[in-house]
């Protein structure tokens, strides 16, 4: 099963879908109007719609409203860290807007998913434009058993690679590639079990 937390336009739901060793996809998206594209895009592929599950909120570690930072027009990049967007397009700071979205616990939802689904092996995919730091903390912290059953982690890191790279190689994964990325503010990352 894949998980794919900051599902964007569905576009890597729709990928893993379409590999025969992907059961399901459950993928979240936080973003009302960018949930309405994954939704469109997923609806018009008939041999794949089923295989995913979408969710209009997003995951973090306490449940409720957060405030998120976006440029109008600019797609799918909607973050929980202002200063991201400052030095992701610093020419486009008069347009940022903060816009209030849902968000849940991800330990909860997660674990939810698992036992209703009986969920041994993971794909997990996570580009949630800085809030990867809250959601692995709250999984460490409140479900730790849900790494016992992910197989890989692919990403992309906002405010650097060591904190994930600290936490995670105690429950036995090893980075496995990494690379800098859009003049070196994130980083695209692999982990895989070991």
């Amino acid at each position: 099963m894949v998980f794919d937390l900051g599902m964007n336009h569905a576009y890597a739901s729709l990928y893993f879908a379409e590999q025969k060793w992907c059961k399901q996809v459950f993928a979240f998206e936080l973003e009302e109007n960018t949930y309405k594209i994954a939704q469109k895009v997923v609806s018009l592929n008939q041999l794949l719609r089923d295989k995913i599950t979408m969710f209009n909120f997003g995951l973090g570690k306490t449940e409720g409203h957060v405030k998120t930072y976006q440029i109008p027009k600019r797609d799918g990049i909607t973050t929980v860290n202002k200063n991201f967007l400052v030095r992701f397009a610093p020419e486009m700071i008069e347009q940022i807007i903060e816009v209030e979205n849902l968000i849940k616990k991800a330990s909860t939802i997660l674990k939810e998913i698992v036992k209703k689904n009986n969920v041994i092996h993971i794909v997990l995919k996570i580009d949630v434009e800085g809030a990867e730091y809250d959601i692995f903390e709250d999984i460490i912290n409140e479900y730790p058993e849900l790494l016992d059953k992910v197989d890989v982690i692919i990403g992309e890191a906002h405010s650097g690679l060591d904190p994930l790279v600290n936490s995670l190689k105690h429950f036995g994964f090893s980075e496995l590639s990494n690379k800098k990325t859009l003049n070196s503010i994130t980083t695209d990352f692999l982990f895989v079990r070991v």
